[in-house]
């Protein structure tokens, strides 16, 4: 999304209510407010940011980890709250695997404990989540989303 275009969208939302429909998580991180997710036309859930957790919750996120001292940076990853697993292959010998529930927070995890173990790091990358395991998250809120509607027009709870 061009500058202008924000520029303009922040101008009218400083006036009244503005919608905003976008494909892009990175582009729904740049406005504040109420983000609604929408799988199929049907509002799934609420968040209140737009975290690729908050987006397909449930789905975690890996980031590869290239440096020269693995064994340093993976204790010092074992205490970071956002890392909820990390491996080290000895056969790799520089590679570190680490997972979390958000790619900036695990990232941001990631650059701490270097820092804090003075690790140099050579790369940082995503390891996406394979297809399947995207899919499955999402058609499980949809369907959760689905039944939690019909559990409501039948009068439930």
């Amino acid at each position: 999304m061009g500058t202008a275009v924000i520029e303009r969208i922040q101008e009218l939302a400083a006036r009244a209510p503005v919608l905003l429909t976008t494909r892009s998580v990175a582009d729904a991180r740049q406005f504040t407010g109420q983000l609604l997710v929408l799988e199929r036309g049907i509002l799934a859930r609420e968040s209140p940011d737009a975290w690729p957790s908050a987006v397909t919750p449930g789905s975690n996120v890996e980031l590869c980890i290239e440096c020269d001292a693995p064994r340093r940076l993976v204790a010092e990853l074992a205490q970071s709250p956002e890392v909820e697993r990390v491996a080290f292959d000895a056969r790799r010998a520089t590679r570190v695997l680490v997972a979390g529930s958000d790619h900036e927070r695990l990232a941001l995890a990631v650059s701490r404990a270097a820092l804090a173990a003075r690790v140099e790091l050579r790369q940082l990358r995503a390891a996406a989540p394979d297809l399947e395991a995207v899919h499955g998250a999402s058609a499980g809120l949809a369907r959760a989303a689905y039944q939690a509607a019909q559990t409501v027009r039948r009068g439930g709870v």
